[in-house]
């Protein structure tokens, strides 16, 4: 068995919950910006009857709820190894430490990736019919395309958090500071994804990959810790 594999092996127990957890709470922050938007009397703020606006709000909450739980799963299944005195064990493997580590990475990233964007297309395409019996929005292509490519973007930004969050950890050599850095970025990152997906959709979408290459590109030239005798 490949090192990839068996670290997938390991981590497989992270796609349940974050299947149940990205598809519901997807769902209810549709549905609560929906019934909002239904129940707004005419002649006021249109806002959340248009379909840009329900669907980048409700991912921004969600990006945000999966971000934070990305952290928490990071930290147990990576973090943990490379604090003390875990990381007594962790060095004594017959493996080289940087491939260790990104192995690791590769395994939480796939998983995580593509667990958490397939749950946000699942919850977005569940929706449309409900939208069709609330009548709040007209469905055409464009918002199916948005509806398809909104949970990538959300899945994208969320990782970059749980990447950035766990390099924090590391670096402080703290689990909690890996919880507290997501928090963190989470807050100061919500408001600028939100806005950009309602006002710059495109943009916004295709910065996102963007954003996580270059995030990507900083974790891997980060390995300072791997040099830290215990």
């Amino acid at each position: 068995m490949s090192l990839l594999k068996h670290e997938t092996k390991k981590m497989i127990q992270i796609v349940r919950p974050l299947v149940l957890i990205t598809t519901c709470s997807q769902l209810f922050a549709l549905l609560f910006f929906s019934l909002v938007g239904k129940f707004e009397g005419v002649g006021e703020d249109t806002f959340l009857k248009e379909s840009e606006s329900i669907f980048s709000l409700a991912s921004t909450i969600t990006m945000c709820i999966i971000g934070i739980m990305g952290a928490i799963y990071i930290s147990k299944f990576v973090v943990v190894h490379y604090l003390s005195p875990a990381k007594e064990r962790t060095f004594l493997f017959p493996v080289s430490r940087k491939k260790l580590y990104q192995n690791k990475i590769q395994a939480f990233a796939w998983l995580f990736l593509l667990t958490t964007s397939v749950s946000m297309i699942l919850a977005n395409i569940l929706f449309l019919p409900i939208n069709s019996l609330l009548n709040i929005f007209d469905f055409n292509f464009v918002v199916l395309f948005r509806a398809m490519l909104l949970p990538i973007a959300c899945a994208c930004i969320a990782f970059a958090v749980v990447l950035l969050s766990q390099l924090v950890g590391l670096k402080k050599e703290s689990q909690l500071m890996v919880l507290v850095s997501a928090i963190t970025l989470v807050v100061v990152v919500a408001n600028v994804v939100a806005i950009s997906f309602i006002n710059f959709p495109m943009i916004g979408i295709s910065a996102s990959p963007i954003v996580l290459a270059f995030v990507l590109i900083i974790n891997n030239t980060n390995h300072a810790f791997l040099e830290k005798e215990y």
